[in-house]
């Protein structure tokens, strides 16, 4: 993306200075008074001077990694034209048009502040110890980790390596156990962000014999990383060969649903870093920090639950909201999960790219 970025300025530029170039000949008998560059070395010492005060990083008020290379191309640029005698006024003033687009290109790759009273929950799965994941921002959603329901048999979540290989700073789930977190009104939000570092073992989360093409040898393919009562409320996975998809449910109609998978799927027994963001007509997917969406057109926004149950992660109803005629198709969450983070507020491609950053 940068690098088509850079192509598409260098072009811009380019196509400025022979449409000036041709002008300029065009009539050699007309004597032209020279072209009047004070805006554009203006434009030129502001990008310069932004550049000099700019650091790339993942700190709030730094830059996107790269971002300073392609603004340097268009000032190059630009400064060839300034330096051009013959340059004509109309590709003087293309030129700083141009640049001052990629000023404000710039300036959106700043890695923006999040306010605190956005983060909604942040379980950082450090414990190491006991049954309680706690949740480190203000709202203290802790949760209790909860054996799988009794037709899978699975036990807590277990302490297990992190991404970095760091022991008992990450929780692994299997045969459905899992996270409850009390039932809390701070769970239905109008905007959601989530961050969460995951690895999975395996696809096949229950048997799904009786759903035809949506088993994989007689098992789901989803992963459920977390959800608020599930197709009643929103659920986030990864669903049909690893892709992440989010549900959200928009009205009391039973099919009103909004569904979008992300472009590209996350292999297993991989560490991965996945982000998803929702507000009405919108919801982006951001894998390793990379913009993964499809882009669909959606409208609606998440309905108000009239019953909210217990906050489930790494399955998809808290136990006690098992339906006991359909126990046997439980998807849940096989592998292991670290840094998982809610938002009540849909955060930018460059804060997104800040948190994969400075926890990767």
């Amino acid at each position: 993306m940068k690098t088509k970025l850079r192509s598409s300025i260098l072009l811009l530029l380019a196509a400025v200075f022979t449409a000036g170039m041709i002008a300029s000949c065009s009539d050699d008998g007309d004597k032209t008074p020279p072209a009047d560059k004070t805006v554009l070395k203006a434009s030129i010492t502001e990008a310069t001077t932004l550049l000099s005060v700019s650091v790339e990083g993942t700190i709030e008020g730094q830059y996107q990694t790269g971002s300073k290379a392609i603004l340097q191309t268009a000032v190059t640029a630009s400064q060839a034209v300034v330096d051009d005698a013959s340059a004509t006024q109309t590709a003087v003033d293309n030129t700083n048009v141009a640049l001052q687009a990629a000023i404000a290109t710039f300036k959106t790759k700043v890695v923006a502040a999040i306010a605190p009273e956005n983060l909604l929950a942040y379980w950082k799965f450090d414990e190491g110890t006991g049954t309680v994941a706690n949740d480190a921002s203000a709202n203290k959603l802790n949760g209790t980790l909860t054996v799988g329901h009794a037709s899978l048999g699975g036990p807590v979540p277990s302490w297990s390596a992190d991404r970095k290989g760091v022991a008992n700073k990450a929780l692994h789930f299997t045969k459905g156990g899992h996270i409850e977190v009390p039932s809390n009104a701070k769970f239905g939000p109008t905007e959601l962000s989530i961050s969460v570092w995951i690895k999975m073992d395996s696809l096949g989360t229950a048997d799904c014999t009786k759903f035809g093409d949506r088993c994989n040898k007689g098992t789901f393919k989803d992963n459920y990383i977390l959800a608020q009562n599930s197709y009643n409320g929103y659920k986030f996975q990864t669903q049909d060969d690893r892709y992440p998809f989010l549900t959200v449910k928009k009205s009391t109609s039973p099919d009103a649903y909004i569904d979008q998978a992300a472009n590209t799927n996350i292999p297993l027994k991989q560490w991965h870093h996945v982000a998803v963001t929702f507000k009405n007509g919108e919801m982006k997917f951001y894998i390793d920090g990379v913009d993964a969406s499809k882009n669909e057109t959606i409208t609606g926004t998440f309905i108000t639950l009239t019953e909210r149950y217990d906050f489930v992660i790494g399955a998809e109803l808290p136990n006690a909201k098992v339906d006991p005629n359909i126990s046997w198709v439980l998807p849940h969450f096989e592998g292991s999960m670290d840094e998982l983070r809610m938002y009540n507020k849909v955060l930018t491609a460059s804060q997104i790219q800040g948190i994969y950053n400075q926890e990767k």
